[in-house]
């Protein structure tokens, strides 16, 4: 994977990025040396980014990682605050914060997203607490996490190769199938959708329509 910036340049832009906000307290919240997180970190972002076929990430034959591409930026304090989490919890917190307040997103380092995931404009977005698989694509303004159901919080299960489409969101028990795209604003709550699908409206009152052909021509963007 190319880097824009070397690995000891990403340290010094962490850290200018966490005093610009917190001051000295900020860098003493770090408490110790990233090169290994982030050594770790960019190891992970390679493997994602081998499988994203999109401008910015894959270009001339290879994955490329820039901290000024702001999704590239966004995935990796996700998942290097999810590697600080191993040690330093306090540490894993101050980078969560410093995404959620670089990039309007709430990605918590506790949630495990998958090896590999991507979002087209990733402002806004929600991922919380579900058991995620491969090749999963967001959209501004999406949700996934759980609800309350007679006293009980559930949580969503997703198969491989799920797009949420701006706005739309997957809350509670659901078991959502592999193929499947829930499109603009669409709200699954406490459902099931089988593989293959295109899911419109708002639970309970949902359609979905069985096309495969059209999913595959939507899911262009893995390699």
């Amino acid at each position: 994977m190319k880097l824009i910036i070397n690995e000891n340049e990403i340290v010094q832009l962490i850290h200018h990025q966490i005093e610009n906000f917190w001051g000295e307290i900020g860098k003493r919240q770090l408490n110790g040396d990233l090169r290994i997180e982030i050594s770790k970190t960019l190891q992970r972002v390679e493997k994602c980014f081998s499988k994203v076929h999109t401008k910015g990430i894959w270009e001339n034959g290879e994955s490329v990682f820039s901290p000024f591409h702001t999704t590239s930026w966004t995935i990796f304090l996700y998942y290097l605050s999810n590697e600080l989490l191993k040690r330093d919890k306090n540490a894993a917190d101050m980078i969560y914060y410093l995404n959620k307040v670089l990039h309007s997103v709430d990605w918590y380092h506790e949630i495990m997203l998958p090896d590999y995931f991507f979002a087209e404009h990733p402002l806004c977005s929600v991922l919380g607490r579900a058991k995620y698989s491969n090749y999963l694509l967001i959209y501004q303004g999406t949700t996934i996490g759980g609800s309350s159901k007679n006293g009980t919080i559930f949580y969503p299960v997703l198969g491989e190769n799920v797009i949420l489409y701006a706005g739309s969101s997957i809350l509670g028990n659901c078991h959502i199938g592999s193929n499947v795209i829930l499109s603009a604003n669409t709200c699954v709550k406490n459902e099931d959708i089988p593989s293959d699908s295109i899911v419109y409206g708002e639970s309970p009152n949902l359609i979905i329509k069985r096309n495969k052909d059209a999913i595959n021509k939507l899911n262009q963007i893995w390699k």
